[in-house]
């Protein structure tokens, strides 16, 4: 990654080390400690190193006690209003940055469950408000860009698990398409940049390729019991 660090001509300008720490209630000060240490060994001492948690000071306290990393919130449009989180993180770490760092402009699909679906000028208007708010804030929409959890990487929150595709209504989708929501978004920032924002190019061509029939073989569990005596 060090390559890729904006002070070698890349595009890194921070570094999260775990994420929601807080919310795990480990709350283990040596760990996050030598966590940073190992970072700092390997990505060296110019690079911001943050953490992200839920906006409250007990989960604040618990994911980023070490006071050498930029502690930042992350909220979406209605968990609560900013000021009232941003005094949260001012009262636990003052004169820093006021950064939401997972500004949901989306959700996660779960098994079993709907595809989440979040109206784009919600998104926008939560977005609007934000930056407004103070010069003070900074914004990283989570996720700006949808991707896929590949093999058995898509994990989850017990009880539930994630499912392989993480679209999460992103304002590029997980195929790479530019979408409403994605238009009424640049739109905003260029509006308050005051100038005209660049041709984009052409969403891919999608084929249907019909119904696929499947055929019953076996259950998931008997083939890992096969395997298991077999290995």
């Amino acid at each position: 990654m060090k390559r890729f660090l904006y002070e070698n001509g890349g595009p890194v300008i921070m570094v999260q080390l775990e994420n929601e720490y807080g919310s795990y209630s480990t709350c283990d000060e040596t760990y996050l400690k030598e966590l940073y240490n190992l970072a700092r060994s390997h990505l060296g001492e110019n690079i911001i190193i943050f953490t992200s948690d839920g906006p409250s000071n007990s989960l604040l306290k618990c994911g980023s006690s070490d006071k050498r990393y930029l502690a930042t919130v992350n909220f979406g449009p209605t968990t609560a209003p900013v000021l009232e989180v941003f005094k949260v993180l001012e009262d636990f770490r003052q004169n820093q940055p006021w950064v939401n760092s997972e500004y949901y402009v989306g959700w996660l699909d779960v098994w079993g469950g709907d595809h989440h679906i979040t109206n784009p000028e919600w998104a926008v208007d939560g977005l609007n408000h934000l930056i407004s708010y103070s010069m003070r804030v900074n914004v990283n929409m989570y996720m700006f860009h949808g991707g896929t959890n590949f093999g058995f990487w898509n994990g989850g929150a017990r009880p539930e698990s994630s499912i392989t595709s993480y679209d999460y209504d992103a304002p590029i989708s997980e195929a790479g398409d530019i979408t409403r929501k994605y238009m009424i978004i640049r739109d905003l920032l260029f509006r308050r940049k005051g100038t005209e924002p660049p041709e984009l190019p052409r969403n891919t061509t999608k084929i249907s390729y019909g119904r696929v029939n499947m055929k019953f073989v076996s259950q998931c569990f008997r083939f890992i019991n096969v395997s298991s005596t077999q290995n």
